[in-house]
């Protein structure tokens, strides 16, 4: 079977996305080309979706499934069902993929026109939704054609084994000999940062530092949530127990994930912002890391309560400080084991890559 990947969301640039993108189109065995933006800043759709106009115009022919990343490029379905009816199109779809269209602004305004354009069903032949949220959001919407598969994680057998020395070089000296929680993705008003240092950590033991590493999308801080953020440490005199990493690097992440105690997302409801599924989760928890997390969106997917991670109604302030303290009282390493063990048995890309293996079959083995 002859498998065209095009994808808008490829490393270097980092995300829940980028690696799905990344993981399928390496992973995915057998006849395939893959045609991957590799820039972060999506102004260069401009140039991108016209390069994948000719390239189809050349090779559609060739071409037994065609999968697109997410919505956006649905145009592409719907030109290659013009060149090759026979062609099938699956599609990957996220939370963002409806609720942007929903949003403020003029771009949210224009991808809404798009949506209503070009995202029919005759350009499309299955939408694989990223949890049960995502395929809710999608058929709320009137998308229908839809299966779930969730996003997995490659184990890291890393051979470095990082200790508290290396954490106190990327944090400093000064936050030594604490406990640590650990946040990490982009800053935006779902992520739950804001809420959880204004309601959690002024009322949580004194000994917890609470490390945040990431920075705003690539809308540049759109909803000013990076400057709500500090402007929240400095109301509740919380500058010696929060700490902003920014972006980090690959090794210092790596460093992060070892070394913290719990990780935290405290995600609260946004509307026309959604969690697809929760690709930081099952990264920390592949290497040991308790997430403590809202019960909210596609994190349900990802964390499965008492498994790998614990689910707590999400703006549950005292609810998250007694769940936190709880865990920072017990046995780390009888709990890390366990997360370990079944985020690495229900998520790992091998068995995620078999099920979009028997979609792809599936879909071009009907009738044309």
């Amino acid at each position: 079977m002859k498998i065209l990947f095009i994808t808008r969301k490829y490393p270097p640039s980092k995300g829940g996305m980028e690696t799905l993108s990344y993981n399928l189109t390496t992973k995915y065995p057998g006849e395939k080309k893959i045609i991957p933006m590799k820039k972060k800043n999506q102004i260069h759709l401009v140039w991108f979706i016209p390069y994948c106009f000719f390239y189809l115009i050349f090779n559609s022919k060739k071409i037994e499934l065609l999968h697109l990343s997410d919505m956006v490029l649905i145009i592409l379905g719907g030109w290659i069902k013009k060149l090759n009816h026979r062609t099938k199109v699956a599609i990957n779809i996220h939370g963002l993929d409806i609720n942007f269209s929903e949003r403020k602004g003029l771009l949210a305004k224009i991808y809404k026109t798009y949506l209503k354009l070009f995202a029919q069903e005759r350009n499309y032949d299955l939408l694989i939704c990223n949890s049960h949220s995502t395929e809710k959001i999608a058929k709320e919407n009137g998308f229908s054609k839809t299966t779930i598969i969730p996003i997995g994680v490659t184990p890291k057998y890393n051979k470095n084994f990082y200790g508290k020395q290396e954490l106190y070089k990327i944090i400093g000296d000064q936050y030594k000999n604490k406990k640590y929680l650990l946040t990490v993705g982009r800053l935006v008003k779902r992520k739950g940062v804001n809420w959880f240092i204004d309601q959690v950590m002024p009322i949580i033991r004194e000994d917890v530092i609470y490390l945040v590493a990431g920075e705003p999308n690539w809308l540049k801080n759109v909803d000013n949530e990076l400057d709500l953020i500090k402007e929240t440490v400095r109301k509740n005199k919380l500058e010696a127990r929060v700490v902003l990493l920014g972006k980090v690097a690959d090794e210092e992440l790596e460093v992060l994930y070892q070394t913290a105690d719990l990780c935290i997302m405290p995600n609260i409801p946004v509307t026309g912002d959604s969690e697809g599924f929760g690709i930081v989760a099952i990264e920390a928890a592949a290497r040991g890391l308790p997430v403590v997390a809202s019960k909210l969106e596609g994190i349900d997917d990802a964390i499965q309560d008492e498994k790998n991670g614990f689910l707590l109604p999400p703006g549950n302030a005292a609810a998250f400080k007694e769940k936190i303290e709880l865990l920072l009282q017990e046995s780390a390493e009888s709990i890390r084991t366990g997360v370990k063990r079944f985020t690495l048995d229900n998520f790992s890309w091998d068995s995620l890559i078999y099920k979009y293996q028997i979609a792809f079959e599936n879909l071009c083995q009907r009738q044309k």
